[in-house]
């Protein structure tokens, strides 16, 4: 009878994994550390800054008065008993305070402000913000993009405006260009006339499409 060959797996970065957990302190404090040998290394863990850069191996290494190969134990251990614990326990990982954070593409100025909603807009969704006009010479924008991030109990969702109303046929022609590696650089700052001429070049077999109103025929003010 064949022994069964186990499935290599290549050795995790140390680096990512201390900073991935350095992320999650929350859930590190729900790990039960009696008699577990890595312990002191969840205590230094748990002290160090997420927003700043951590400390090196060979300086924790001396914190512990450990040598490297069993850092790398004690790592190794820490991080797949935190990847058990997220698996099985719902309240390990709680990201519940929510934050918005709005870059908005004017055609003025590009505005930058932070914000909490009750609902977060979808991509595509028209945004009114009047608030703005004065800045951005605009009222009415589009999501153009949206990230959501995970750090230390809160949701940061970004969303990325721009001026002017969605138009399907620009979003599916900067989607069939960036598979082709044919986007450039340059087309960021193109008002929705502009990308529209830019994009009917650049695949002229394509149909022509109904642009829908949006503003000034200006170029935008840069674009993110």
């Amino acid at each position: 009878m064949k022994t069964p060959v186990e499935e290599y797996k290549e050795p995790r970065d140390s680096k990512q994994m201390l900073q991935s957990l350095i992320l999650v302190k929350t859930a590190l404090r729900r790990l039960p550390l009696p008699g577990k040998a890595y312990a002191p290394l969840v205590g230094l863990i748990l002290e160090l800054n997420w927003s700043e850069k951590p400390p090196t191996a060979n300086a924790l290494q001396k914190q512990l008065k450990i040598d490297g190969k069993l850092y790398r134990r004690w790592l190794d251990a820490l991080f797949t008993d935190f990847l058990a614990l997220i698996e099985a326990d719902t309240d390990a990982l709680q990201f519940t305070d929510v934050e918005h954070v709005f870059f908005v593409d004017g055609w003025f100025e590009n505005i930058e402000f932070r914000c909490r909603l009750a609902v977060t807009p979808r991509f595509g969704e028209s945004i009114e913000l009047p608030f703005l006009e004065a800045a951005t010479g605009s009222t009415a924008f589009y999501v153009n993009r949206i990230t959501h991030e995970y750090q230390q109990g809160k949701t940061v969702i970004t969303l990325s405006l721009r001026a002017g109303r969605f138009n399907s046929y620009l979003h599916q022609m900067g989607q069939r260009a960036r598979y082709d590696d044919k986007f450039e650089r340059k087309a960021w700052g193109m008002s929705d006339t502009e990308l529209t001429e830019y994009y009917r070049a650049m695949y002229p077999d394509s149909p022509a499409p109904t642009l829908a109103p949006g503003g000034p025929g200006a170029k935008r003010a840069g674009g993110w």
